[in-house]
């Protein structure tokens, strides 16, 4: 019980701390952002850096310590290490996936391991976005943005559609299409032809149109042709595909045209789109 009130006190005192040009949220709150990480001199820079960038913080020093300050703190957001004594940053994931209350928090990974297969590997956790160090600090920020955007977009958007295979939800210009099942099967090609109608297309014409494919459970080299078909139901548009684990599969086998921009993450895809014209 001690300990709990020594932690809590902990925890009061962290997120009492502001920075110059603070993140608020819609409803006027700081956004709140939990940094796990067994270096404690890098955390205490990670800590200073979100500070700067406006946000309120608590840190924890090893998995553990991270899995209870996300129950007792609620935040906004997680930065996970990867590589941590005892309870590393995937265990870590497992915990946060498997438990109900934490399940929803999105997660940025922190890496210094830069080979694709353990990017993948993150991503097979259900990550939003990982970040590779060392960093740059406008790249962070601009990552951080968009993991909290992108949350806030799901959880507010207006849904247009949902099926068990399907989801579809608009908000800000931006219409966000995410697959659940495996292409392979013939009643998610036919459902994608149904949503997809000429009256979607003309509703959606001026958004920025996001095909989601982190949560499918698999992709084999033989469906990323299916992948293709389903695009080709959008004509004359630019489609940002969002691949996760899923881009060595596609980009090794599908023959895309400029229309369509393959991305692992939400973060590099704002990055790109920040180095593009608007669209009109």
């Amino acid at each position: 019980m001690i300990y709990r009130e020594i932690k809590r006190s902990r925890l009061q005192t962290e997120t009492r701390r502001t920075g110059v040009g603070a993140r608020l949220m819609p409803g006027g709150a700081m956004e709140l952002i939990l940094a796990i990480d067994d270096d404690k001199g890098f955390l205490n820079l990670l800590s200073h850096q979100l500070t700067n960038l406006g946000y309120r913080t608590i840190k924890a020093s090893s998995g553990a310590e991270g899995l209870e300050m996300a129950q007792t703190g609620n935040p906004d957001l997680i930065l996970l290490d990867v590589a941590m004594p005892v309870m590393d940053g995937f265990k870590v994931l497992t915990q946060l996936r498997s438990d109900e209350t934490l399940r929803g928090i999105p997660v940025i990974m922190l890496t210094a391991m830069p080979k694709k297969e353990d990017i993948y590997k993150a991503m097979r956790y259900g990550v939003l976005d990982y970040i590779l160090k060392p960093y740059d600090v406008e790249i962070f920020g601009k990552k951080i943005r968009t993991a909290l955007q992108y949350s806030r977009m799901m959880k507010s958007a207006k849904e247009l559609e949902r099926s068990q295979h399907i989801d579809v939800s608009r908000s800000g210009g931006r219409t966000l299409i995410s697959f659940l099942s495996r292409l392979g099967e013939q009643y998610v090609i036919d459902e994608a032809k149904r949503i997809f109608s000429s009256h979607f297309l003309k509703t959606t014409q001026r958004d920025i149109t996001i095909i989601d494919l982190r949560s499918l459970p698999d992709m084999t080299t033989e469906e990323v042709p299916i992948l293709e078909i389903i695009l080709r139901l959008f004509p004359e548009r630019t489609l940002y595909v969002v691949a996760g684990r899923h881009y060595g599969t596609i980009i090794a086998t599908a023959e895309f045209d400029e229309r369509i921009q393959l991305y692992i993450s939400f973060g590099d895809l704002e990055l790109a789109l920040g180095r593009k014209p608007s669209q009109s």
